[in-house]
């Protein structure tokens, strides 16, 4: 079962749109980026430009199609990720309801692996629409830039505010290993995006009415919840504490994300096991 749900996703036209939105608008916020008549003396190692806010893109170019760039990924990550991530698997069971095909399904399979399945399926390509951008971005900036430059030479990467907050742990690895650190750094969000997914795959097991909402319920309740902080300046505190659930930014706290992450994931599952053993039998 888990492997016709991976083959029905990767195959389906809401996966593909999503997967290719996330990529055009990531990569393509760097082509508005120009580089042209610096020496190479000014330009720094590829990993320093890799992100927003914090990382390299938010300094020390945060100014022009730098600033447009940086902008443009603040918008996929902080708005369009619960969207994207839903598009993936999100409308599976809506579908497979309407077209009669659950019926058939659920007597075959059984009601657990049905169940299950989805939610490992939903996970997995609400993780792979966010953090595969976010690592071809990584890929890009390494054949754009060189690896090294005298720029890094005595010079600890944490001086540059990469990430605040990490603690020692994290900016130990982000001195020694940028890239791996950066690596790292694309997990987070893909992960938000996993649980994001799974999350509007609960949500339409119990809301349905038409496919549209099924796909941006969660969306809408994100954008609801979190819009009114974007144009609150007097909580900017709160609004990045907030936004940073989906991308880790300057201050990001990974105790505030991993009980986010598993209060999500635990109400998902939750909800899940629900519809596996106490709700209606939709066979009948």
């Amino acid at each position: 079962m888990l492997k016709q749900n991976l083959k029905y996703m990767l195959g389906s036209r809401d996966f593909f749109i999503a997967f290719t939105f996330g990529i055009l608008l990531v990569l393509g916020s760097l082509a508005l980026v120009s580089f042209q008549g610096n020496l190479d003396i000014n330009l720094y190692p590829a990993w320093y430009y890799f992100g927003v806010d914090g990382t390299g893109l938010g300094t020390p170019l945060n100014t022009g199609s730098m600033r447009t760039a940086t902008t443009a990924i603040d918008i996929f990550i902080q708005i369009f990720l619960p969207f994207l991530a839903a598009m993936a698997f999100g409308s599976y069971y809506f579908d497979t309801m309407s077209s009669g095909a659950l019926k058939s399904l659920l007597p075959r399979v059984g009601r657990g692996r049905y169940y299950r399945s989805g939610a490992f399926t939903a996970f997995a390509g609400g993780f792979l629409v966010i953090f595969t951008p976010m690592l071809l971005e990584q890929l890009v900036l390494c054949v754009a830039f060189p690896l090294e430059i005298p720029y890094t030479i005595g010079r600890p990467g944490y001086e540059d505010n990469h990430i605040l907050g990490v603690g020692e742990t994290m900016q130990w690895l982000q001195v020694r290993f940028p890239y791996l650190f950066n690596f790292i750094y694309c997990l987070l969000p893909g992960l938000t995006g996993g649980v994001a997914a799974l999350l509007s795959y609960a949500c339409s097991l119990y809301f349905h009415k038409n496919r549209f909402l099924t796909l941006t319920q969660v969306g809408f309740v994100w954008v609801i919840v979190y819009i009114p902080f974007v144009f609150n300046s007097s909580v900017p505190g709160l609004r990045q504490t907030i936004g940073s659930f989906f991308f880790p930014v300057p201050g990001w706290n990974f105790i505030w994300w991993l009980g986010c992450f598993l209060i999500l994931l635990l109400l998902s599952m939750m909800a899940i096991e629900l519809k596996i053993r106490v709700a209606k039998d939709e066979v009948e």
